[in-house]
């Protein structure tokens, strides 16, 4: 009864240490294509300064201008807020739709 249990405590040390080889195998051909953290830390660049310091909530002039020219090629006024939100109300619109369709038994 012994000797199958010895047999597996050597086949399962055998599958750890196989399992650690092919983990260490892995790793170094990690480190060879992407190279390894410590030429990695002592490649880095300074970092960088931090951006400007804005107001809470506030939008820089070229976002506005972004902002502004996606809301003409939505077909809104340049000098005009769009009225309301328009993907919300196409939502709402497809929702109320699906409804109706329900209700009035066109869709099983």
């Amino acid at each position: 009864a012994r000797a199958p249990a010895r047999a597996l405590a050597a086949i399962r040390g055998d599958l750890a240490r196989a399992r650690a080889a092919e983990e260490e195998r892995t790793m170094s051909a990690l480190d060879a294509v992407l190279g390894s953290s410590d030429e990695k830390e002592a490649a880095e660049e300074p970092a960088s300064p931090p951006p400007p310091a804005r107001a809470p909530g506030g939008v820089s002039p070229e976002m506005k201008a972004r902002l502004l020219n996606e809301s003409v090629g939505l077909g809104g006024l340049p000098n005009k807020p769009m009225p309301a939100n328009l993907f919300l109300n196409i939502c709402v619109g497809i929702a109320a739709f699906a409804i109706v369709a329900k209700l009035g038994g066109v869709l099983g």
